[in-house]
């Protein structure tokens, strides 16, 4: 009776290590198949296979396309590997014109600020800009012009922390032409110059930023640039964020074609900028 039941056991035992067997050779030969490349069973003629294996739709659930062509006068599925892009990256700028009133001979600086945008884009560069009536809502709130950055500041917190790479503050100086214009190669440009303000602790953050993309400028065109400036007396809201910059561009006699000629310029550095 004992050795009838260690016989039976033994069987027992035998039967679930062959189970066990059975069943790691399933797992390990199931992996192998998802690894096998697709090129490879592409290759393989499956004739003296009884499996039910359907290689056009494996091929096609593994990043394949079906290019019909013709060989010896019959239609064949030939498989190409699909061509994927990366999604681009699209940079985001906010422009605004803390000035909204101030003019050129011929154009104002918010139409400056229309105009940057549109020629950003053909560096892929997403520019959003501000059209509030800034001038409006000052004599609103009768605030004096210099008062004019509490309203650019509520406007600009709706734009903080949703990726903007870059808060582009552009105004219009008031100096006199000969200040204002360089001619290069018989094209005049409106001078420009970058406007750091100092009242606030980490100041130094927006001089780097400014600095950086000055000196681009510079290399693109070492007559356009005025340089930096910085002003104590003031904060200009770059202490909302590092990555505000304020922008003098040209002066009250400079023409619209002379604005765009720098502004051309100001768009293909800040892209060199974004890019570094």
């Amino acid at each position: 009776m004992k050795k009838r039941f260690k016989a039976k056991k033994k069987i027992r035992l035998f039967t679930l290590f062959m189970f066990i067997i059975i069943m790691i050779i399933t797992i390990v030969s199931f992996k192998i198949v998802i690894k096998i490349d697709p090129i490879f069973l592409l290759k393989q003629d499956y004739h003296f296979f009884t499996l039910d294996f359907n290689r056009n739709d494996y091929l096609l659930k593994n990043g394949f396309k079906i290019i019909e062509d013709v060989i010896d006068g019959n239609d064949i599925p030939v498989f190409d590997e699909v061509k994927t892009t990366s999604p681009i990256i699209r940079k985001k700028i906010y422009i605004y014109n803390t000035h909204q009133s101030e003019k050129y001979a011929d154009f104002d600086v918010l139409n400056a600020a229309l105009n940057l945008k549109n020629i950003l884009a053909d560096f892929n560069i997403e520019a959003i800009v501000e059209e509030t009536n800034i001038t409006e809502e000052v004599k609103k709130n009768n605030y004096t012009y210099s008062q004019s950055y509490r309203v650019t500041k509520s406007l600009m917190t709706n734009y903080l922390n949703k990726d903007i790479s870059l808060f582009i503050d552009l105004h219009r100086d008031s100096s006199a032409k000969n200040i204002t214009t360089t001619t290069v190669d018989g094209v005049n440009f409106a001078k420009m110059m970058f406007v750091v303000g100092g009242k606030h602790e980490s100041y130094m953050e927006n001089y780097r930023v400014s600095d950086a993309i000055n000196k681009i400028l510079k290399n693109n065109n070492n007559q356009i640039s005025r340089g930096l400036l910085l002003r104590k007396s003031s904060s200009y809201n770059q202490e909302l964020d590092p990555n505000v910059v304020l922008i003098e561009l040209g002066g009250p006699e400079n023409t619209k074609e002379e604005v765009l000629n720098t502004l051309h310029v100001l768009a293909k550095s800040i892209y060199e900028y974004l890019e570094e």
